[in-house]
Formats: C-alpha cells, sequence, structure tokens
C-alpha cells in the first residue's frame, strides 16, 4: 500500500507536470485611452515580460490602433472588441484606463460573461465596467493592474504585479488570503517617451487607520470619481449596510475631492456602509488647506467606522488585487485586508 508520504510527493510531481503544459493566456481590451498605441514599445516590452513569467498575451484590434481621437475607437467598436475577447479568453485585463469606459456599458454583451464566467481586471477609469458587470451577473470582477501600467517597471514592482496576477486572478486556491502590502511604494510619475525599463524612487509604506476594529462584509466601489458617473444608472450597485466601500483616485485636488465626497454624503451612500478602505491617492494638490485628502473626507462622515487609510489598491506602485463583491475582513488593528472568496 502507498504510504501517505509517496503519496503526496506523486501527487505534487502530477501538478507540476501538469502545470508546466499549461500555459495561461490573457486578452487585453481597450475600453477608453487610445495610450497603447502611442506607446507601442512599452506594449512589446511588456508582452515579452508576461512571456517570461509563463503568461501568453493577445491583444485586442484596437491595442495598437493608430487613432487621432482621444479614444482608441468609438464606443461601440471598443465595446465590439471587449466582447470578442470575452467569447474567446477566459481572462481578460484593460491596457489602461481613461475617462470613456462608461460609454460602452450599453453595448457590453453581459449574459455572454455571464456564460462564460469571465475574469475581468482593471482599475481607475475600469471601475465602471467593474461594477457594471458585477451589478448585471453579479459575478465578482478585480480591481488591480493595468497591462500598460504597472508591469513593465522595476523588479520589485513588476515581481509583485506578478504575484498578484498569480495567486489571485488566475489561481484562487488558496482563500483565505491575507493581504501584505508592501514595505514601500512610489507615485513618481515617468515619462514614457523614454524608451527604457523606468526606475522610480521608492519611499516608506505610510498606510493608518481610524477607528480600530475588525469586521467582515462585501466590498464595493473603485475609482470614485468614476463611481459618480454611474449612480442612479442601471449599472450601479445597490449599497447597503453590510458593505465595504472602496475609494480611490488619482491627480486630484481639494475641490474635485471635496465634490466627490459631497455626492458619497449625499447620496447617503456613507450612511450605510460599515467599514472603508481608502486607497493611495496619486499626486493630490491640497490647494493650501493643509487637509489630506482623508482629513478632508472625515468632515464628510457623521458616523464612527473602521477606516484604513492609504492602501495600496490604487493608482501607485505597487498594488494589491481587491474583488470587487467578494467577502472581505477589514482589520483596522493590524492594517490588513483579508479576501474570504
Amino acid at each position: 500500500m502507498m504510504t501517505l508520504k509517496l503519496s503526496f510527493f506523486l501527487w505534487n510531481f502530477r501538478m507540476i507536470i501538469y502545470n508546466f503544459g499549461m500555459k495561461k493566456t490573457i486578452a487585453i481590451f481597450n475600453a477608453s485611452s487610445n495610450l497603447g498605441s502611442k506607446y507601442e514599445w512599452r506594449v512589446k516590452q511588456t508582452i515579452k515580460l508576461f512571456n517570461d513569467y509563463g503568461i501568453n498575451v493577445v491583444l485586442g484590434d484596437l491595442s495598437l490602433n493608430h487613432s487621432n481621437s482621444y479614444t482608441a475607437a468609438n464606443a461601440i467598436e471598443r465595446a465590439k472588441e471587449f466582447n470578442e475577447l470575452v467569447a474567446k479568453y477566459d481572462y481578460v485585463m484593460s491596457m489602461i484606463g481613461g475617462f470613456n469606459s462608461s460609454s460602452i456599458l450599453p453595448y457590453i454583451d453581459y449574459e455572454l460573461i455571464k456564460k462564460r464566467k469571465t475574469k475581468i481586471i482593471g482599475f481607475s477609469d475600469i471601475t465602471a465596467i467593474l461594477l457594471a458587470v458585477y451589478q448585471k451577473t453579479k459575478l465578482k470582477t478585480y480591481y488591480g493592474p493595468s497591462f500598460l501600467t504597472n508591469f513593465f517597471e522595476q523588479d520589485e514592482i513588476s515581481k509583485y504585479a506578478f504575484k498578484q496576477l498569480n495567486n489571485i486572478f488566475f489561481n484562487e486556491i488558496n482563500y483565505p488570503i491575507k493581504q501584505t502590502s508592501p514595505l514601500q511604494w512610489t507615485e513618481e510619475r515617468i515619462d514614457w517617451k523614454i524608451e527604457s525599463k523606468p526606475f522610480k524612487k521608492m519611499i516608506k509604506q505610510n498606510m493608518y487607520s481610524i477607528n480600530p476594529n475588525i469586521i467582515q462584509g462585501r466590498l464595493i466601489g473603485g475609482n470614485l470619481n468614476t463611481m459618480c458617473t454611474l449612480y442612479n444608472t442601471e449599472y450601479f450597485n445597490d449599497i447597503n449596510e453590510n458593505d465595504i466601500l472602496l475609494i480611490e483616485d488619482s491627480y486630484v485636488d481639494a475641490n474635485i475631492a471635496e465634490r466627490s465626497f459631497s455626492w458619497l454624503k449625499n447620496t447617503k451612500i456613507l450612511s450605510k456602509i460599515k467599514g472603508i478602505i481608502i486607497g493611495k491617492i496619486e499626486h493630490y494638490d491640497d490647494l493650501g488647506s493643509n487637509k489630506t485628502y482623508a482629513e478632508l473626507f472625515l468632515e464628510f462622515l457623521d458616523r464612527k467606522v473602521p477606516i484604513l487609510i492609504n492602501y495600496d489598491c490604487s493608482h501607485t506602485l505597487p498594488m494589491n488585487i481587491l474583488k470587487i463583491g467578494g467577502n472581505i475582513i477589514l482589520d483596522t488593528i493590524n492594517l490588513k485586508v483579508t479576501l474570504l472568496d
């Protein structure tokens, strides 16, 4: 009779052989900006990097479309590319964000996504698609890196991005997953016209919390500016008292931030949620107020709820992956987020 140790060894060996022959494929869609075509050299370098990590890349037809417009194509054409990729591939990732993902929402084939259980990942303006797909299909979506922005970076950032991608987006075999934030991060902007791997100055972690507690609930949210465009539409999620709200933004000033926080308050969203995660805000301008983004936010919150501030799921690097619609534990005592499903 085979011993338990030998049996376990043979099982592991079979899994290694199986996984060795399996190469994952990820398809890249263009829901808004046409920056992929403007920085073709970076696209090619990122493809090579994905291949080095054992991941095939399929570019959507619009990825290198040299449009003179502000988008990769019109809304119907962008949605067509997205639907075609969903029909063929299990994993799809945004090329980059922009401002116009919400334009394609009426043309997305939600029944196809629901049937195929396609996994979709992106952030920033892609919030519109992530929330709409979750609302229409109840399939969880992934708030995480985009192809053009997060991978072709210095080694420590690239390795972190691929570890997140493999552990959460592709595999999902080791729940619960305790997200540990990096010791250092960066928001330094690099000129992509310079065709070389960027090197960015890293700074110490600055995550903190208020109202320490440990709570569990459904994660909802994303880029705050984008969320505002969806409210009172069929694509926006019903928010309830069991929800933990994720908000993050990029290159906003105190004027824009206050307007967005007013929206959260006036829509009663802030009176419902049980916890909040505020992602790091890239290049925030306090306009001389001497108030941080979080400090300004607190002026609009009338209740004591646990808040984790400067979490690494935003426009800064490296970036953790969170699941929209996923069940999480928010621990504002130990500054941790645990993905439960």
